[in-house]
């Protein structure tokens, strides 16, 4: 049951007696797929049943990962409290994990450096731009060139339109003053530089200044729901007799997105992380992706038409300069933290003064 990070002390207990109601279900017999796709307030595996799929360590926030890999195969959790809410988790099967031979992850590797190195540079960049401001520059001149993006008001706690949840940024954007730049916010897959442009006062406004939005987001929600139940009805019927027949079964035109890589975006779909993830682990044996997929608005069932090898030519020649380069890059981290953590400790016991523009990098 999801709660804000900010909630009070009455609605995490109604939350947590909601969740603490259908563990006792389950412990009864209850079926916890049906009852996670009746009550689980989690949209993105409501509609699975709950089913997060396999995970490995690192993937979940620690209080659930800890309570995950603590039961065994078909175990069920108490109520586990995490900074979104409360959870009963419910594991069917552990797998045992091991090092994957370099040859079947060639291409994993290759992508992962590509999109290092282009979140290095953007860093690099970032950083250049935060010293510019930092030094006097107004925001809009120390990044002419670049799209700055405002996000609608967010409350503390809540999650940021068209950002997401992502660690420090909303924490970093109200601790800033007016006329104050961030350090730089680093995600997977994006590096962050805020400066506040308003702060207001928490408020409910009146009905009419809202009713429009009120009204649209009403409506928004009404059709991603109705998306998504003809998508289930879809996808179930697929299971038993193929996506192709059970789309024109429905009524409904396939269309193939045609070929892609593991860091692209999918050609006509964008970027659905959890897709392009499972599509990666679909067979021709079994070629339906595992559940329906969200994206603006719209619902996806989706199926593997076909997989492209990789190129081989000229992998055994690039092997030890890969394993050189990662080798490399985790030296420099490993470094980098180490280095980290000596400053902060300096700080921390009055021996150091750190002016991140004036630290010189490299």
């Amino acid at each position: 049951m999801k709660t804000a990070a900010d909630a009070g002390a009455d609605a995490k207990a109604a939350a947590r007696k909601k969740a603490e109601e259908l563990l006792a279900k389950v412990k009864a017999g209850g079926d916890f797929a049906a009852l996670a796709k009746e009550r689980s307030e989690d949209a993105g595996s409501a509609a699975n049943g709950g089913d997060l799929g396999l995970f490995t360590r690192g993937r979940m926030t620690p209080a659930f990962e800890e309570a995950a890999f603590a039961l065994q195969g078909g175990g069920l959790s108490d109520v586990v409290e995490t900074p979104f809410g409360f959870h009963v988790i419910k594991v069917e099967e552990h797998r045992p994990g091991g090092a994957k031979p370099l040859e079947t992850v060639h291409d994993e590797i290759a992508d992962t450096l590509k999109r290092e190195r282009s979140l290095a540079l953007a860093g690099k960049q970032a950083e250049e731009h935060r010293r510019k401001i930092a030094r006097g520059a107004p925001f809009a001149e120390a990044l002419a060139g670049r799209t700055i993006e405002e996000t609608p008001p967010f409350a503390k706690g809540a999650e940021v339109p068209g950002v997401g949840r992502v660690p420090g940024f909303a924490e970093s954007a109200f601790a800033l003053r007016e006329g104050e730049v961030s350090d730089l916010i680093e995600s997977p897959d994006a590096i962050y530089l805020l400066a506040p442009f308003a702060y207001s006062e928490a408020h409910a406004p009146p009905l009419d200044e809202v009713r429009e939005r009120v009204t649209a987001d009403a409506r928004r929600e009404r059709g991603e729901a109705a998306a998504r139940e003809r998508a289930d009805k879809l996808l179930a019927r697929a299971r038993e007799i193929g996506l192709d027949q059970a789309a024109a079964e429905a009524g409904v035109q396939v269309e193939e997105t045609g070929p892609f890589e593991r860091v692209d975006s999918i050609p006509k779909i964008g970027r659905v992380a959890d897709l392009t993830a499972d599509a990666f682990t679909l067979t021709p044996e079994a070629p339906l992706a595992p559940k329906v997929y969200g994206t603006g608005g719209d619902a996806i069932v989706a199926a593997l038409r076909a997989h492209t090898p990789a190129d081989m030519a000229g992998f055994e020649d690039a092997k030890d300069k890969l394993r050189e380069t990662l080798l490399k890059q985790k030296r420099e981290a490993v470094l980098t933290a180490y280095l980290s953590y000596l400053m902060k400790r300096a700080q921390s016991e009055g021996a150091l003064e750190v002016r991140a523009d004036a630290r010189p990098r490299g």
